[in-house]
């Protein structure tokens, strides 16, 4: 059993050094130029959106009132963790030009 899981690693590793050493093939089609062109400057329009639930977790907390006449614990705020969902949409417009892409996307939460 240990033979034969060592000779079948062995023959992967082999196939996948062969595999690496392959040359790509030439590409003998008249519009490789243009595709090439085409491929340099694109334009990419999506549409995102989404759902989420959230929980708190306040590492500091601050007041804008302390009050005098009783403990400040009783102000603290309580969280529904969990509860709501939250969502968000985004329409995304990408221009990539020869391996710069510049990407604006407004969103609405």
């Amino acid at each position: 059993m240990k033979r034969s899981i060592f000779l079948l690693l062995i023959l992967l590793s082999v196939m996948a050094a062969e595999a690496q050493t392959r040359k790509k093939p030439t590409n003998f089609n008249k519009n490789s130029g243009k595709k090439d062109k085409f491929l340099e400057k694109q334009w990419w329009l999506g549409f995102k959106a989404g759902v989420n639930l959230t929980g708190a977790n306040p590492i500091n907390r601050y007041t804008v009132l302390t009050p005098t006449n009783y403990a400040a614990a009783l102000n603290d705020k309580t969280y529904d963790n969990f509860s709501k969902l939250g969502s968000q949409a985004s329409l995304e417009a990408t221009f990539y030009y020869k391996g710069f892409a510049f990407s604006f996307q407004p969103t609405y939460r």
